[in-house]
C-alpha cells in the first residue's frame, strides 16, 4: 500500500508534484510512498511528506480524495497549504539522486495537469476532475 498527498495552494491554483527523470524517462508523481508495518494510509502520507519534502502536516489537514489500484493500492489525500515556497527533496530520494535519477519538486497549475506526464494516468484524471468540480 502506498499513500500520496496532493498539496494544493489555492491562491495560485497549483499543486506540488515531483518531476522524475529516471533512466531517460521523464514523468511526474504526487509526493508519497510506501507504508511501514501497521501504518494507516493517512499516517503514511504524513510521514512520507515529512521524509521527502521536510514539510510537517497533521492528519487533520488531509482528507481522502480517492484511491487507485495500480500495481498496488494507492491512497491520494488532499491538503490545503498556505505556503507556495518550493521545498527541496530530502531523505532517501535525496540520497538516490544522480544524473540519471532526479527528483525535482515543482508547483504545477491545476489547469496544466493533463498536459504533463503525471502517473499513474488514472490519478491524473481523478485529480483533474476533482479540481474541475470545485
Amino acid at each position: 500500500m502506498r499513500s500520496r498527498a496532493v498539496l494544493y495552494h489555492a491562491a495560485t491554483e497549483k499543486i506540488l508534484l515531483i518531476q522524475r527523470v529516471k533512466e531517460n524517462r521523464n514523468y511526474w508523481v504526487v509526493p508519497g510512498g510506501g507504508a511501514e508495518n501497521g501504518e494507516t494510509p493517512l499516517a503514511t502520507a504524513v510521514r512520507e511528506i515529512e521524509e521527502e519534502l521536510a514539510l510537517s502536516l497533521k492528519e487533520e489537514q488531509l482528507h481522502l480524495l480517492f484511491k487507485v489500484n495500480a500495481k498496488e493500492v494507492q491512497y491520494y489525500f488532499l491538503a490545503q497549504v498556505t505556503s507556495s515556497v518550493t521545498p527541496t527533496i530530502h531523505g532517501e530520494e535525496q540520497e538516490k539522486q544522480s544524473p540519471n535519477n532526479r527528483y525535482t519538486p515543482q508547483w504545477v497549475m491545476v489547469s496544466e495537469l493533463r498536459k504533463i506526464n503525471l502517473v499513474p494516468e488514472e490519478a491524473a484524471e481523478k485529480i483533474s476532475a476533482y479540481f474541475k468540480q470545485t
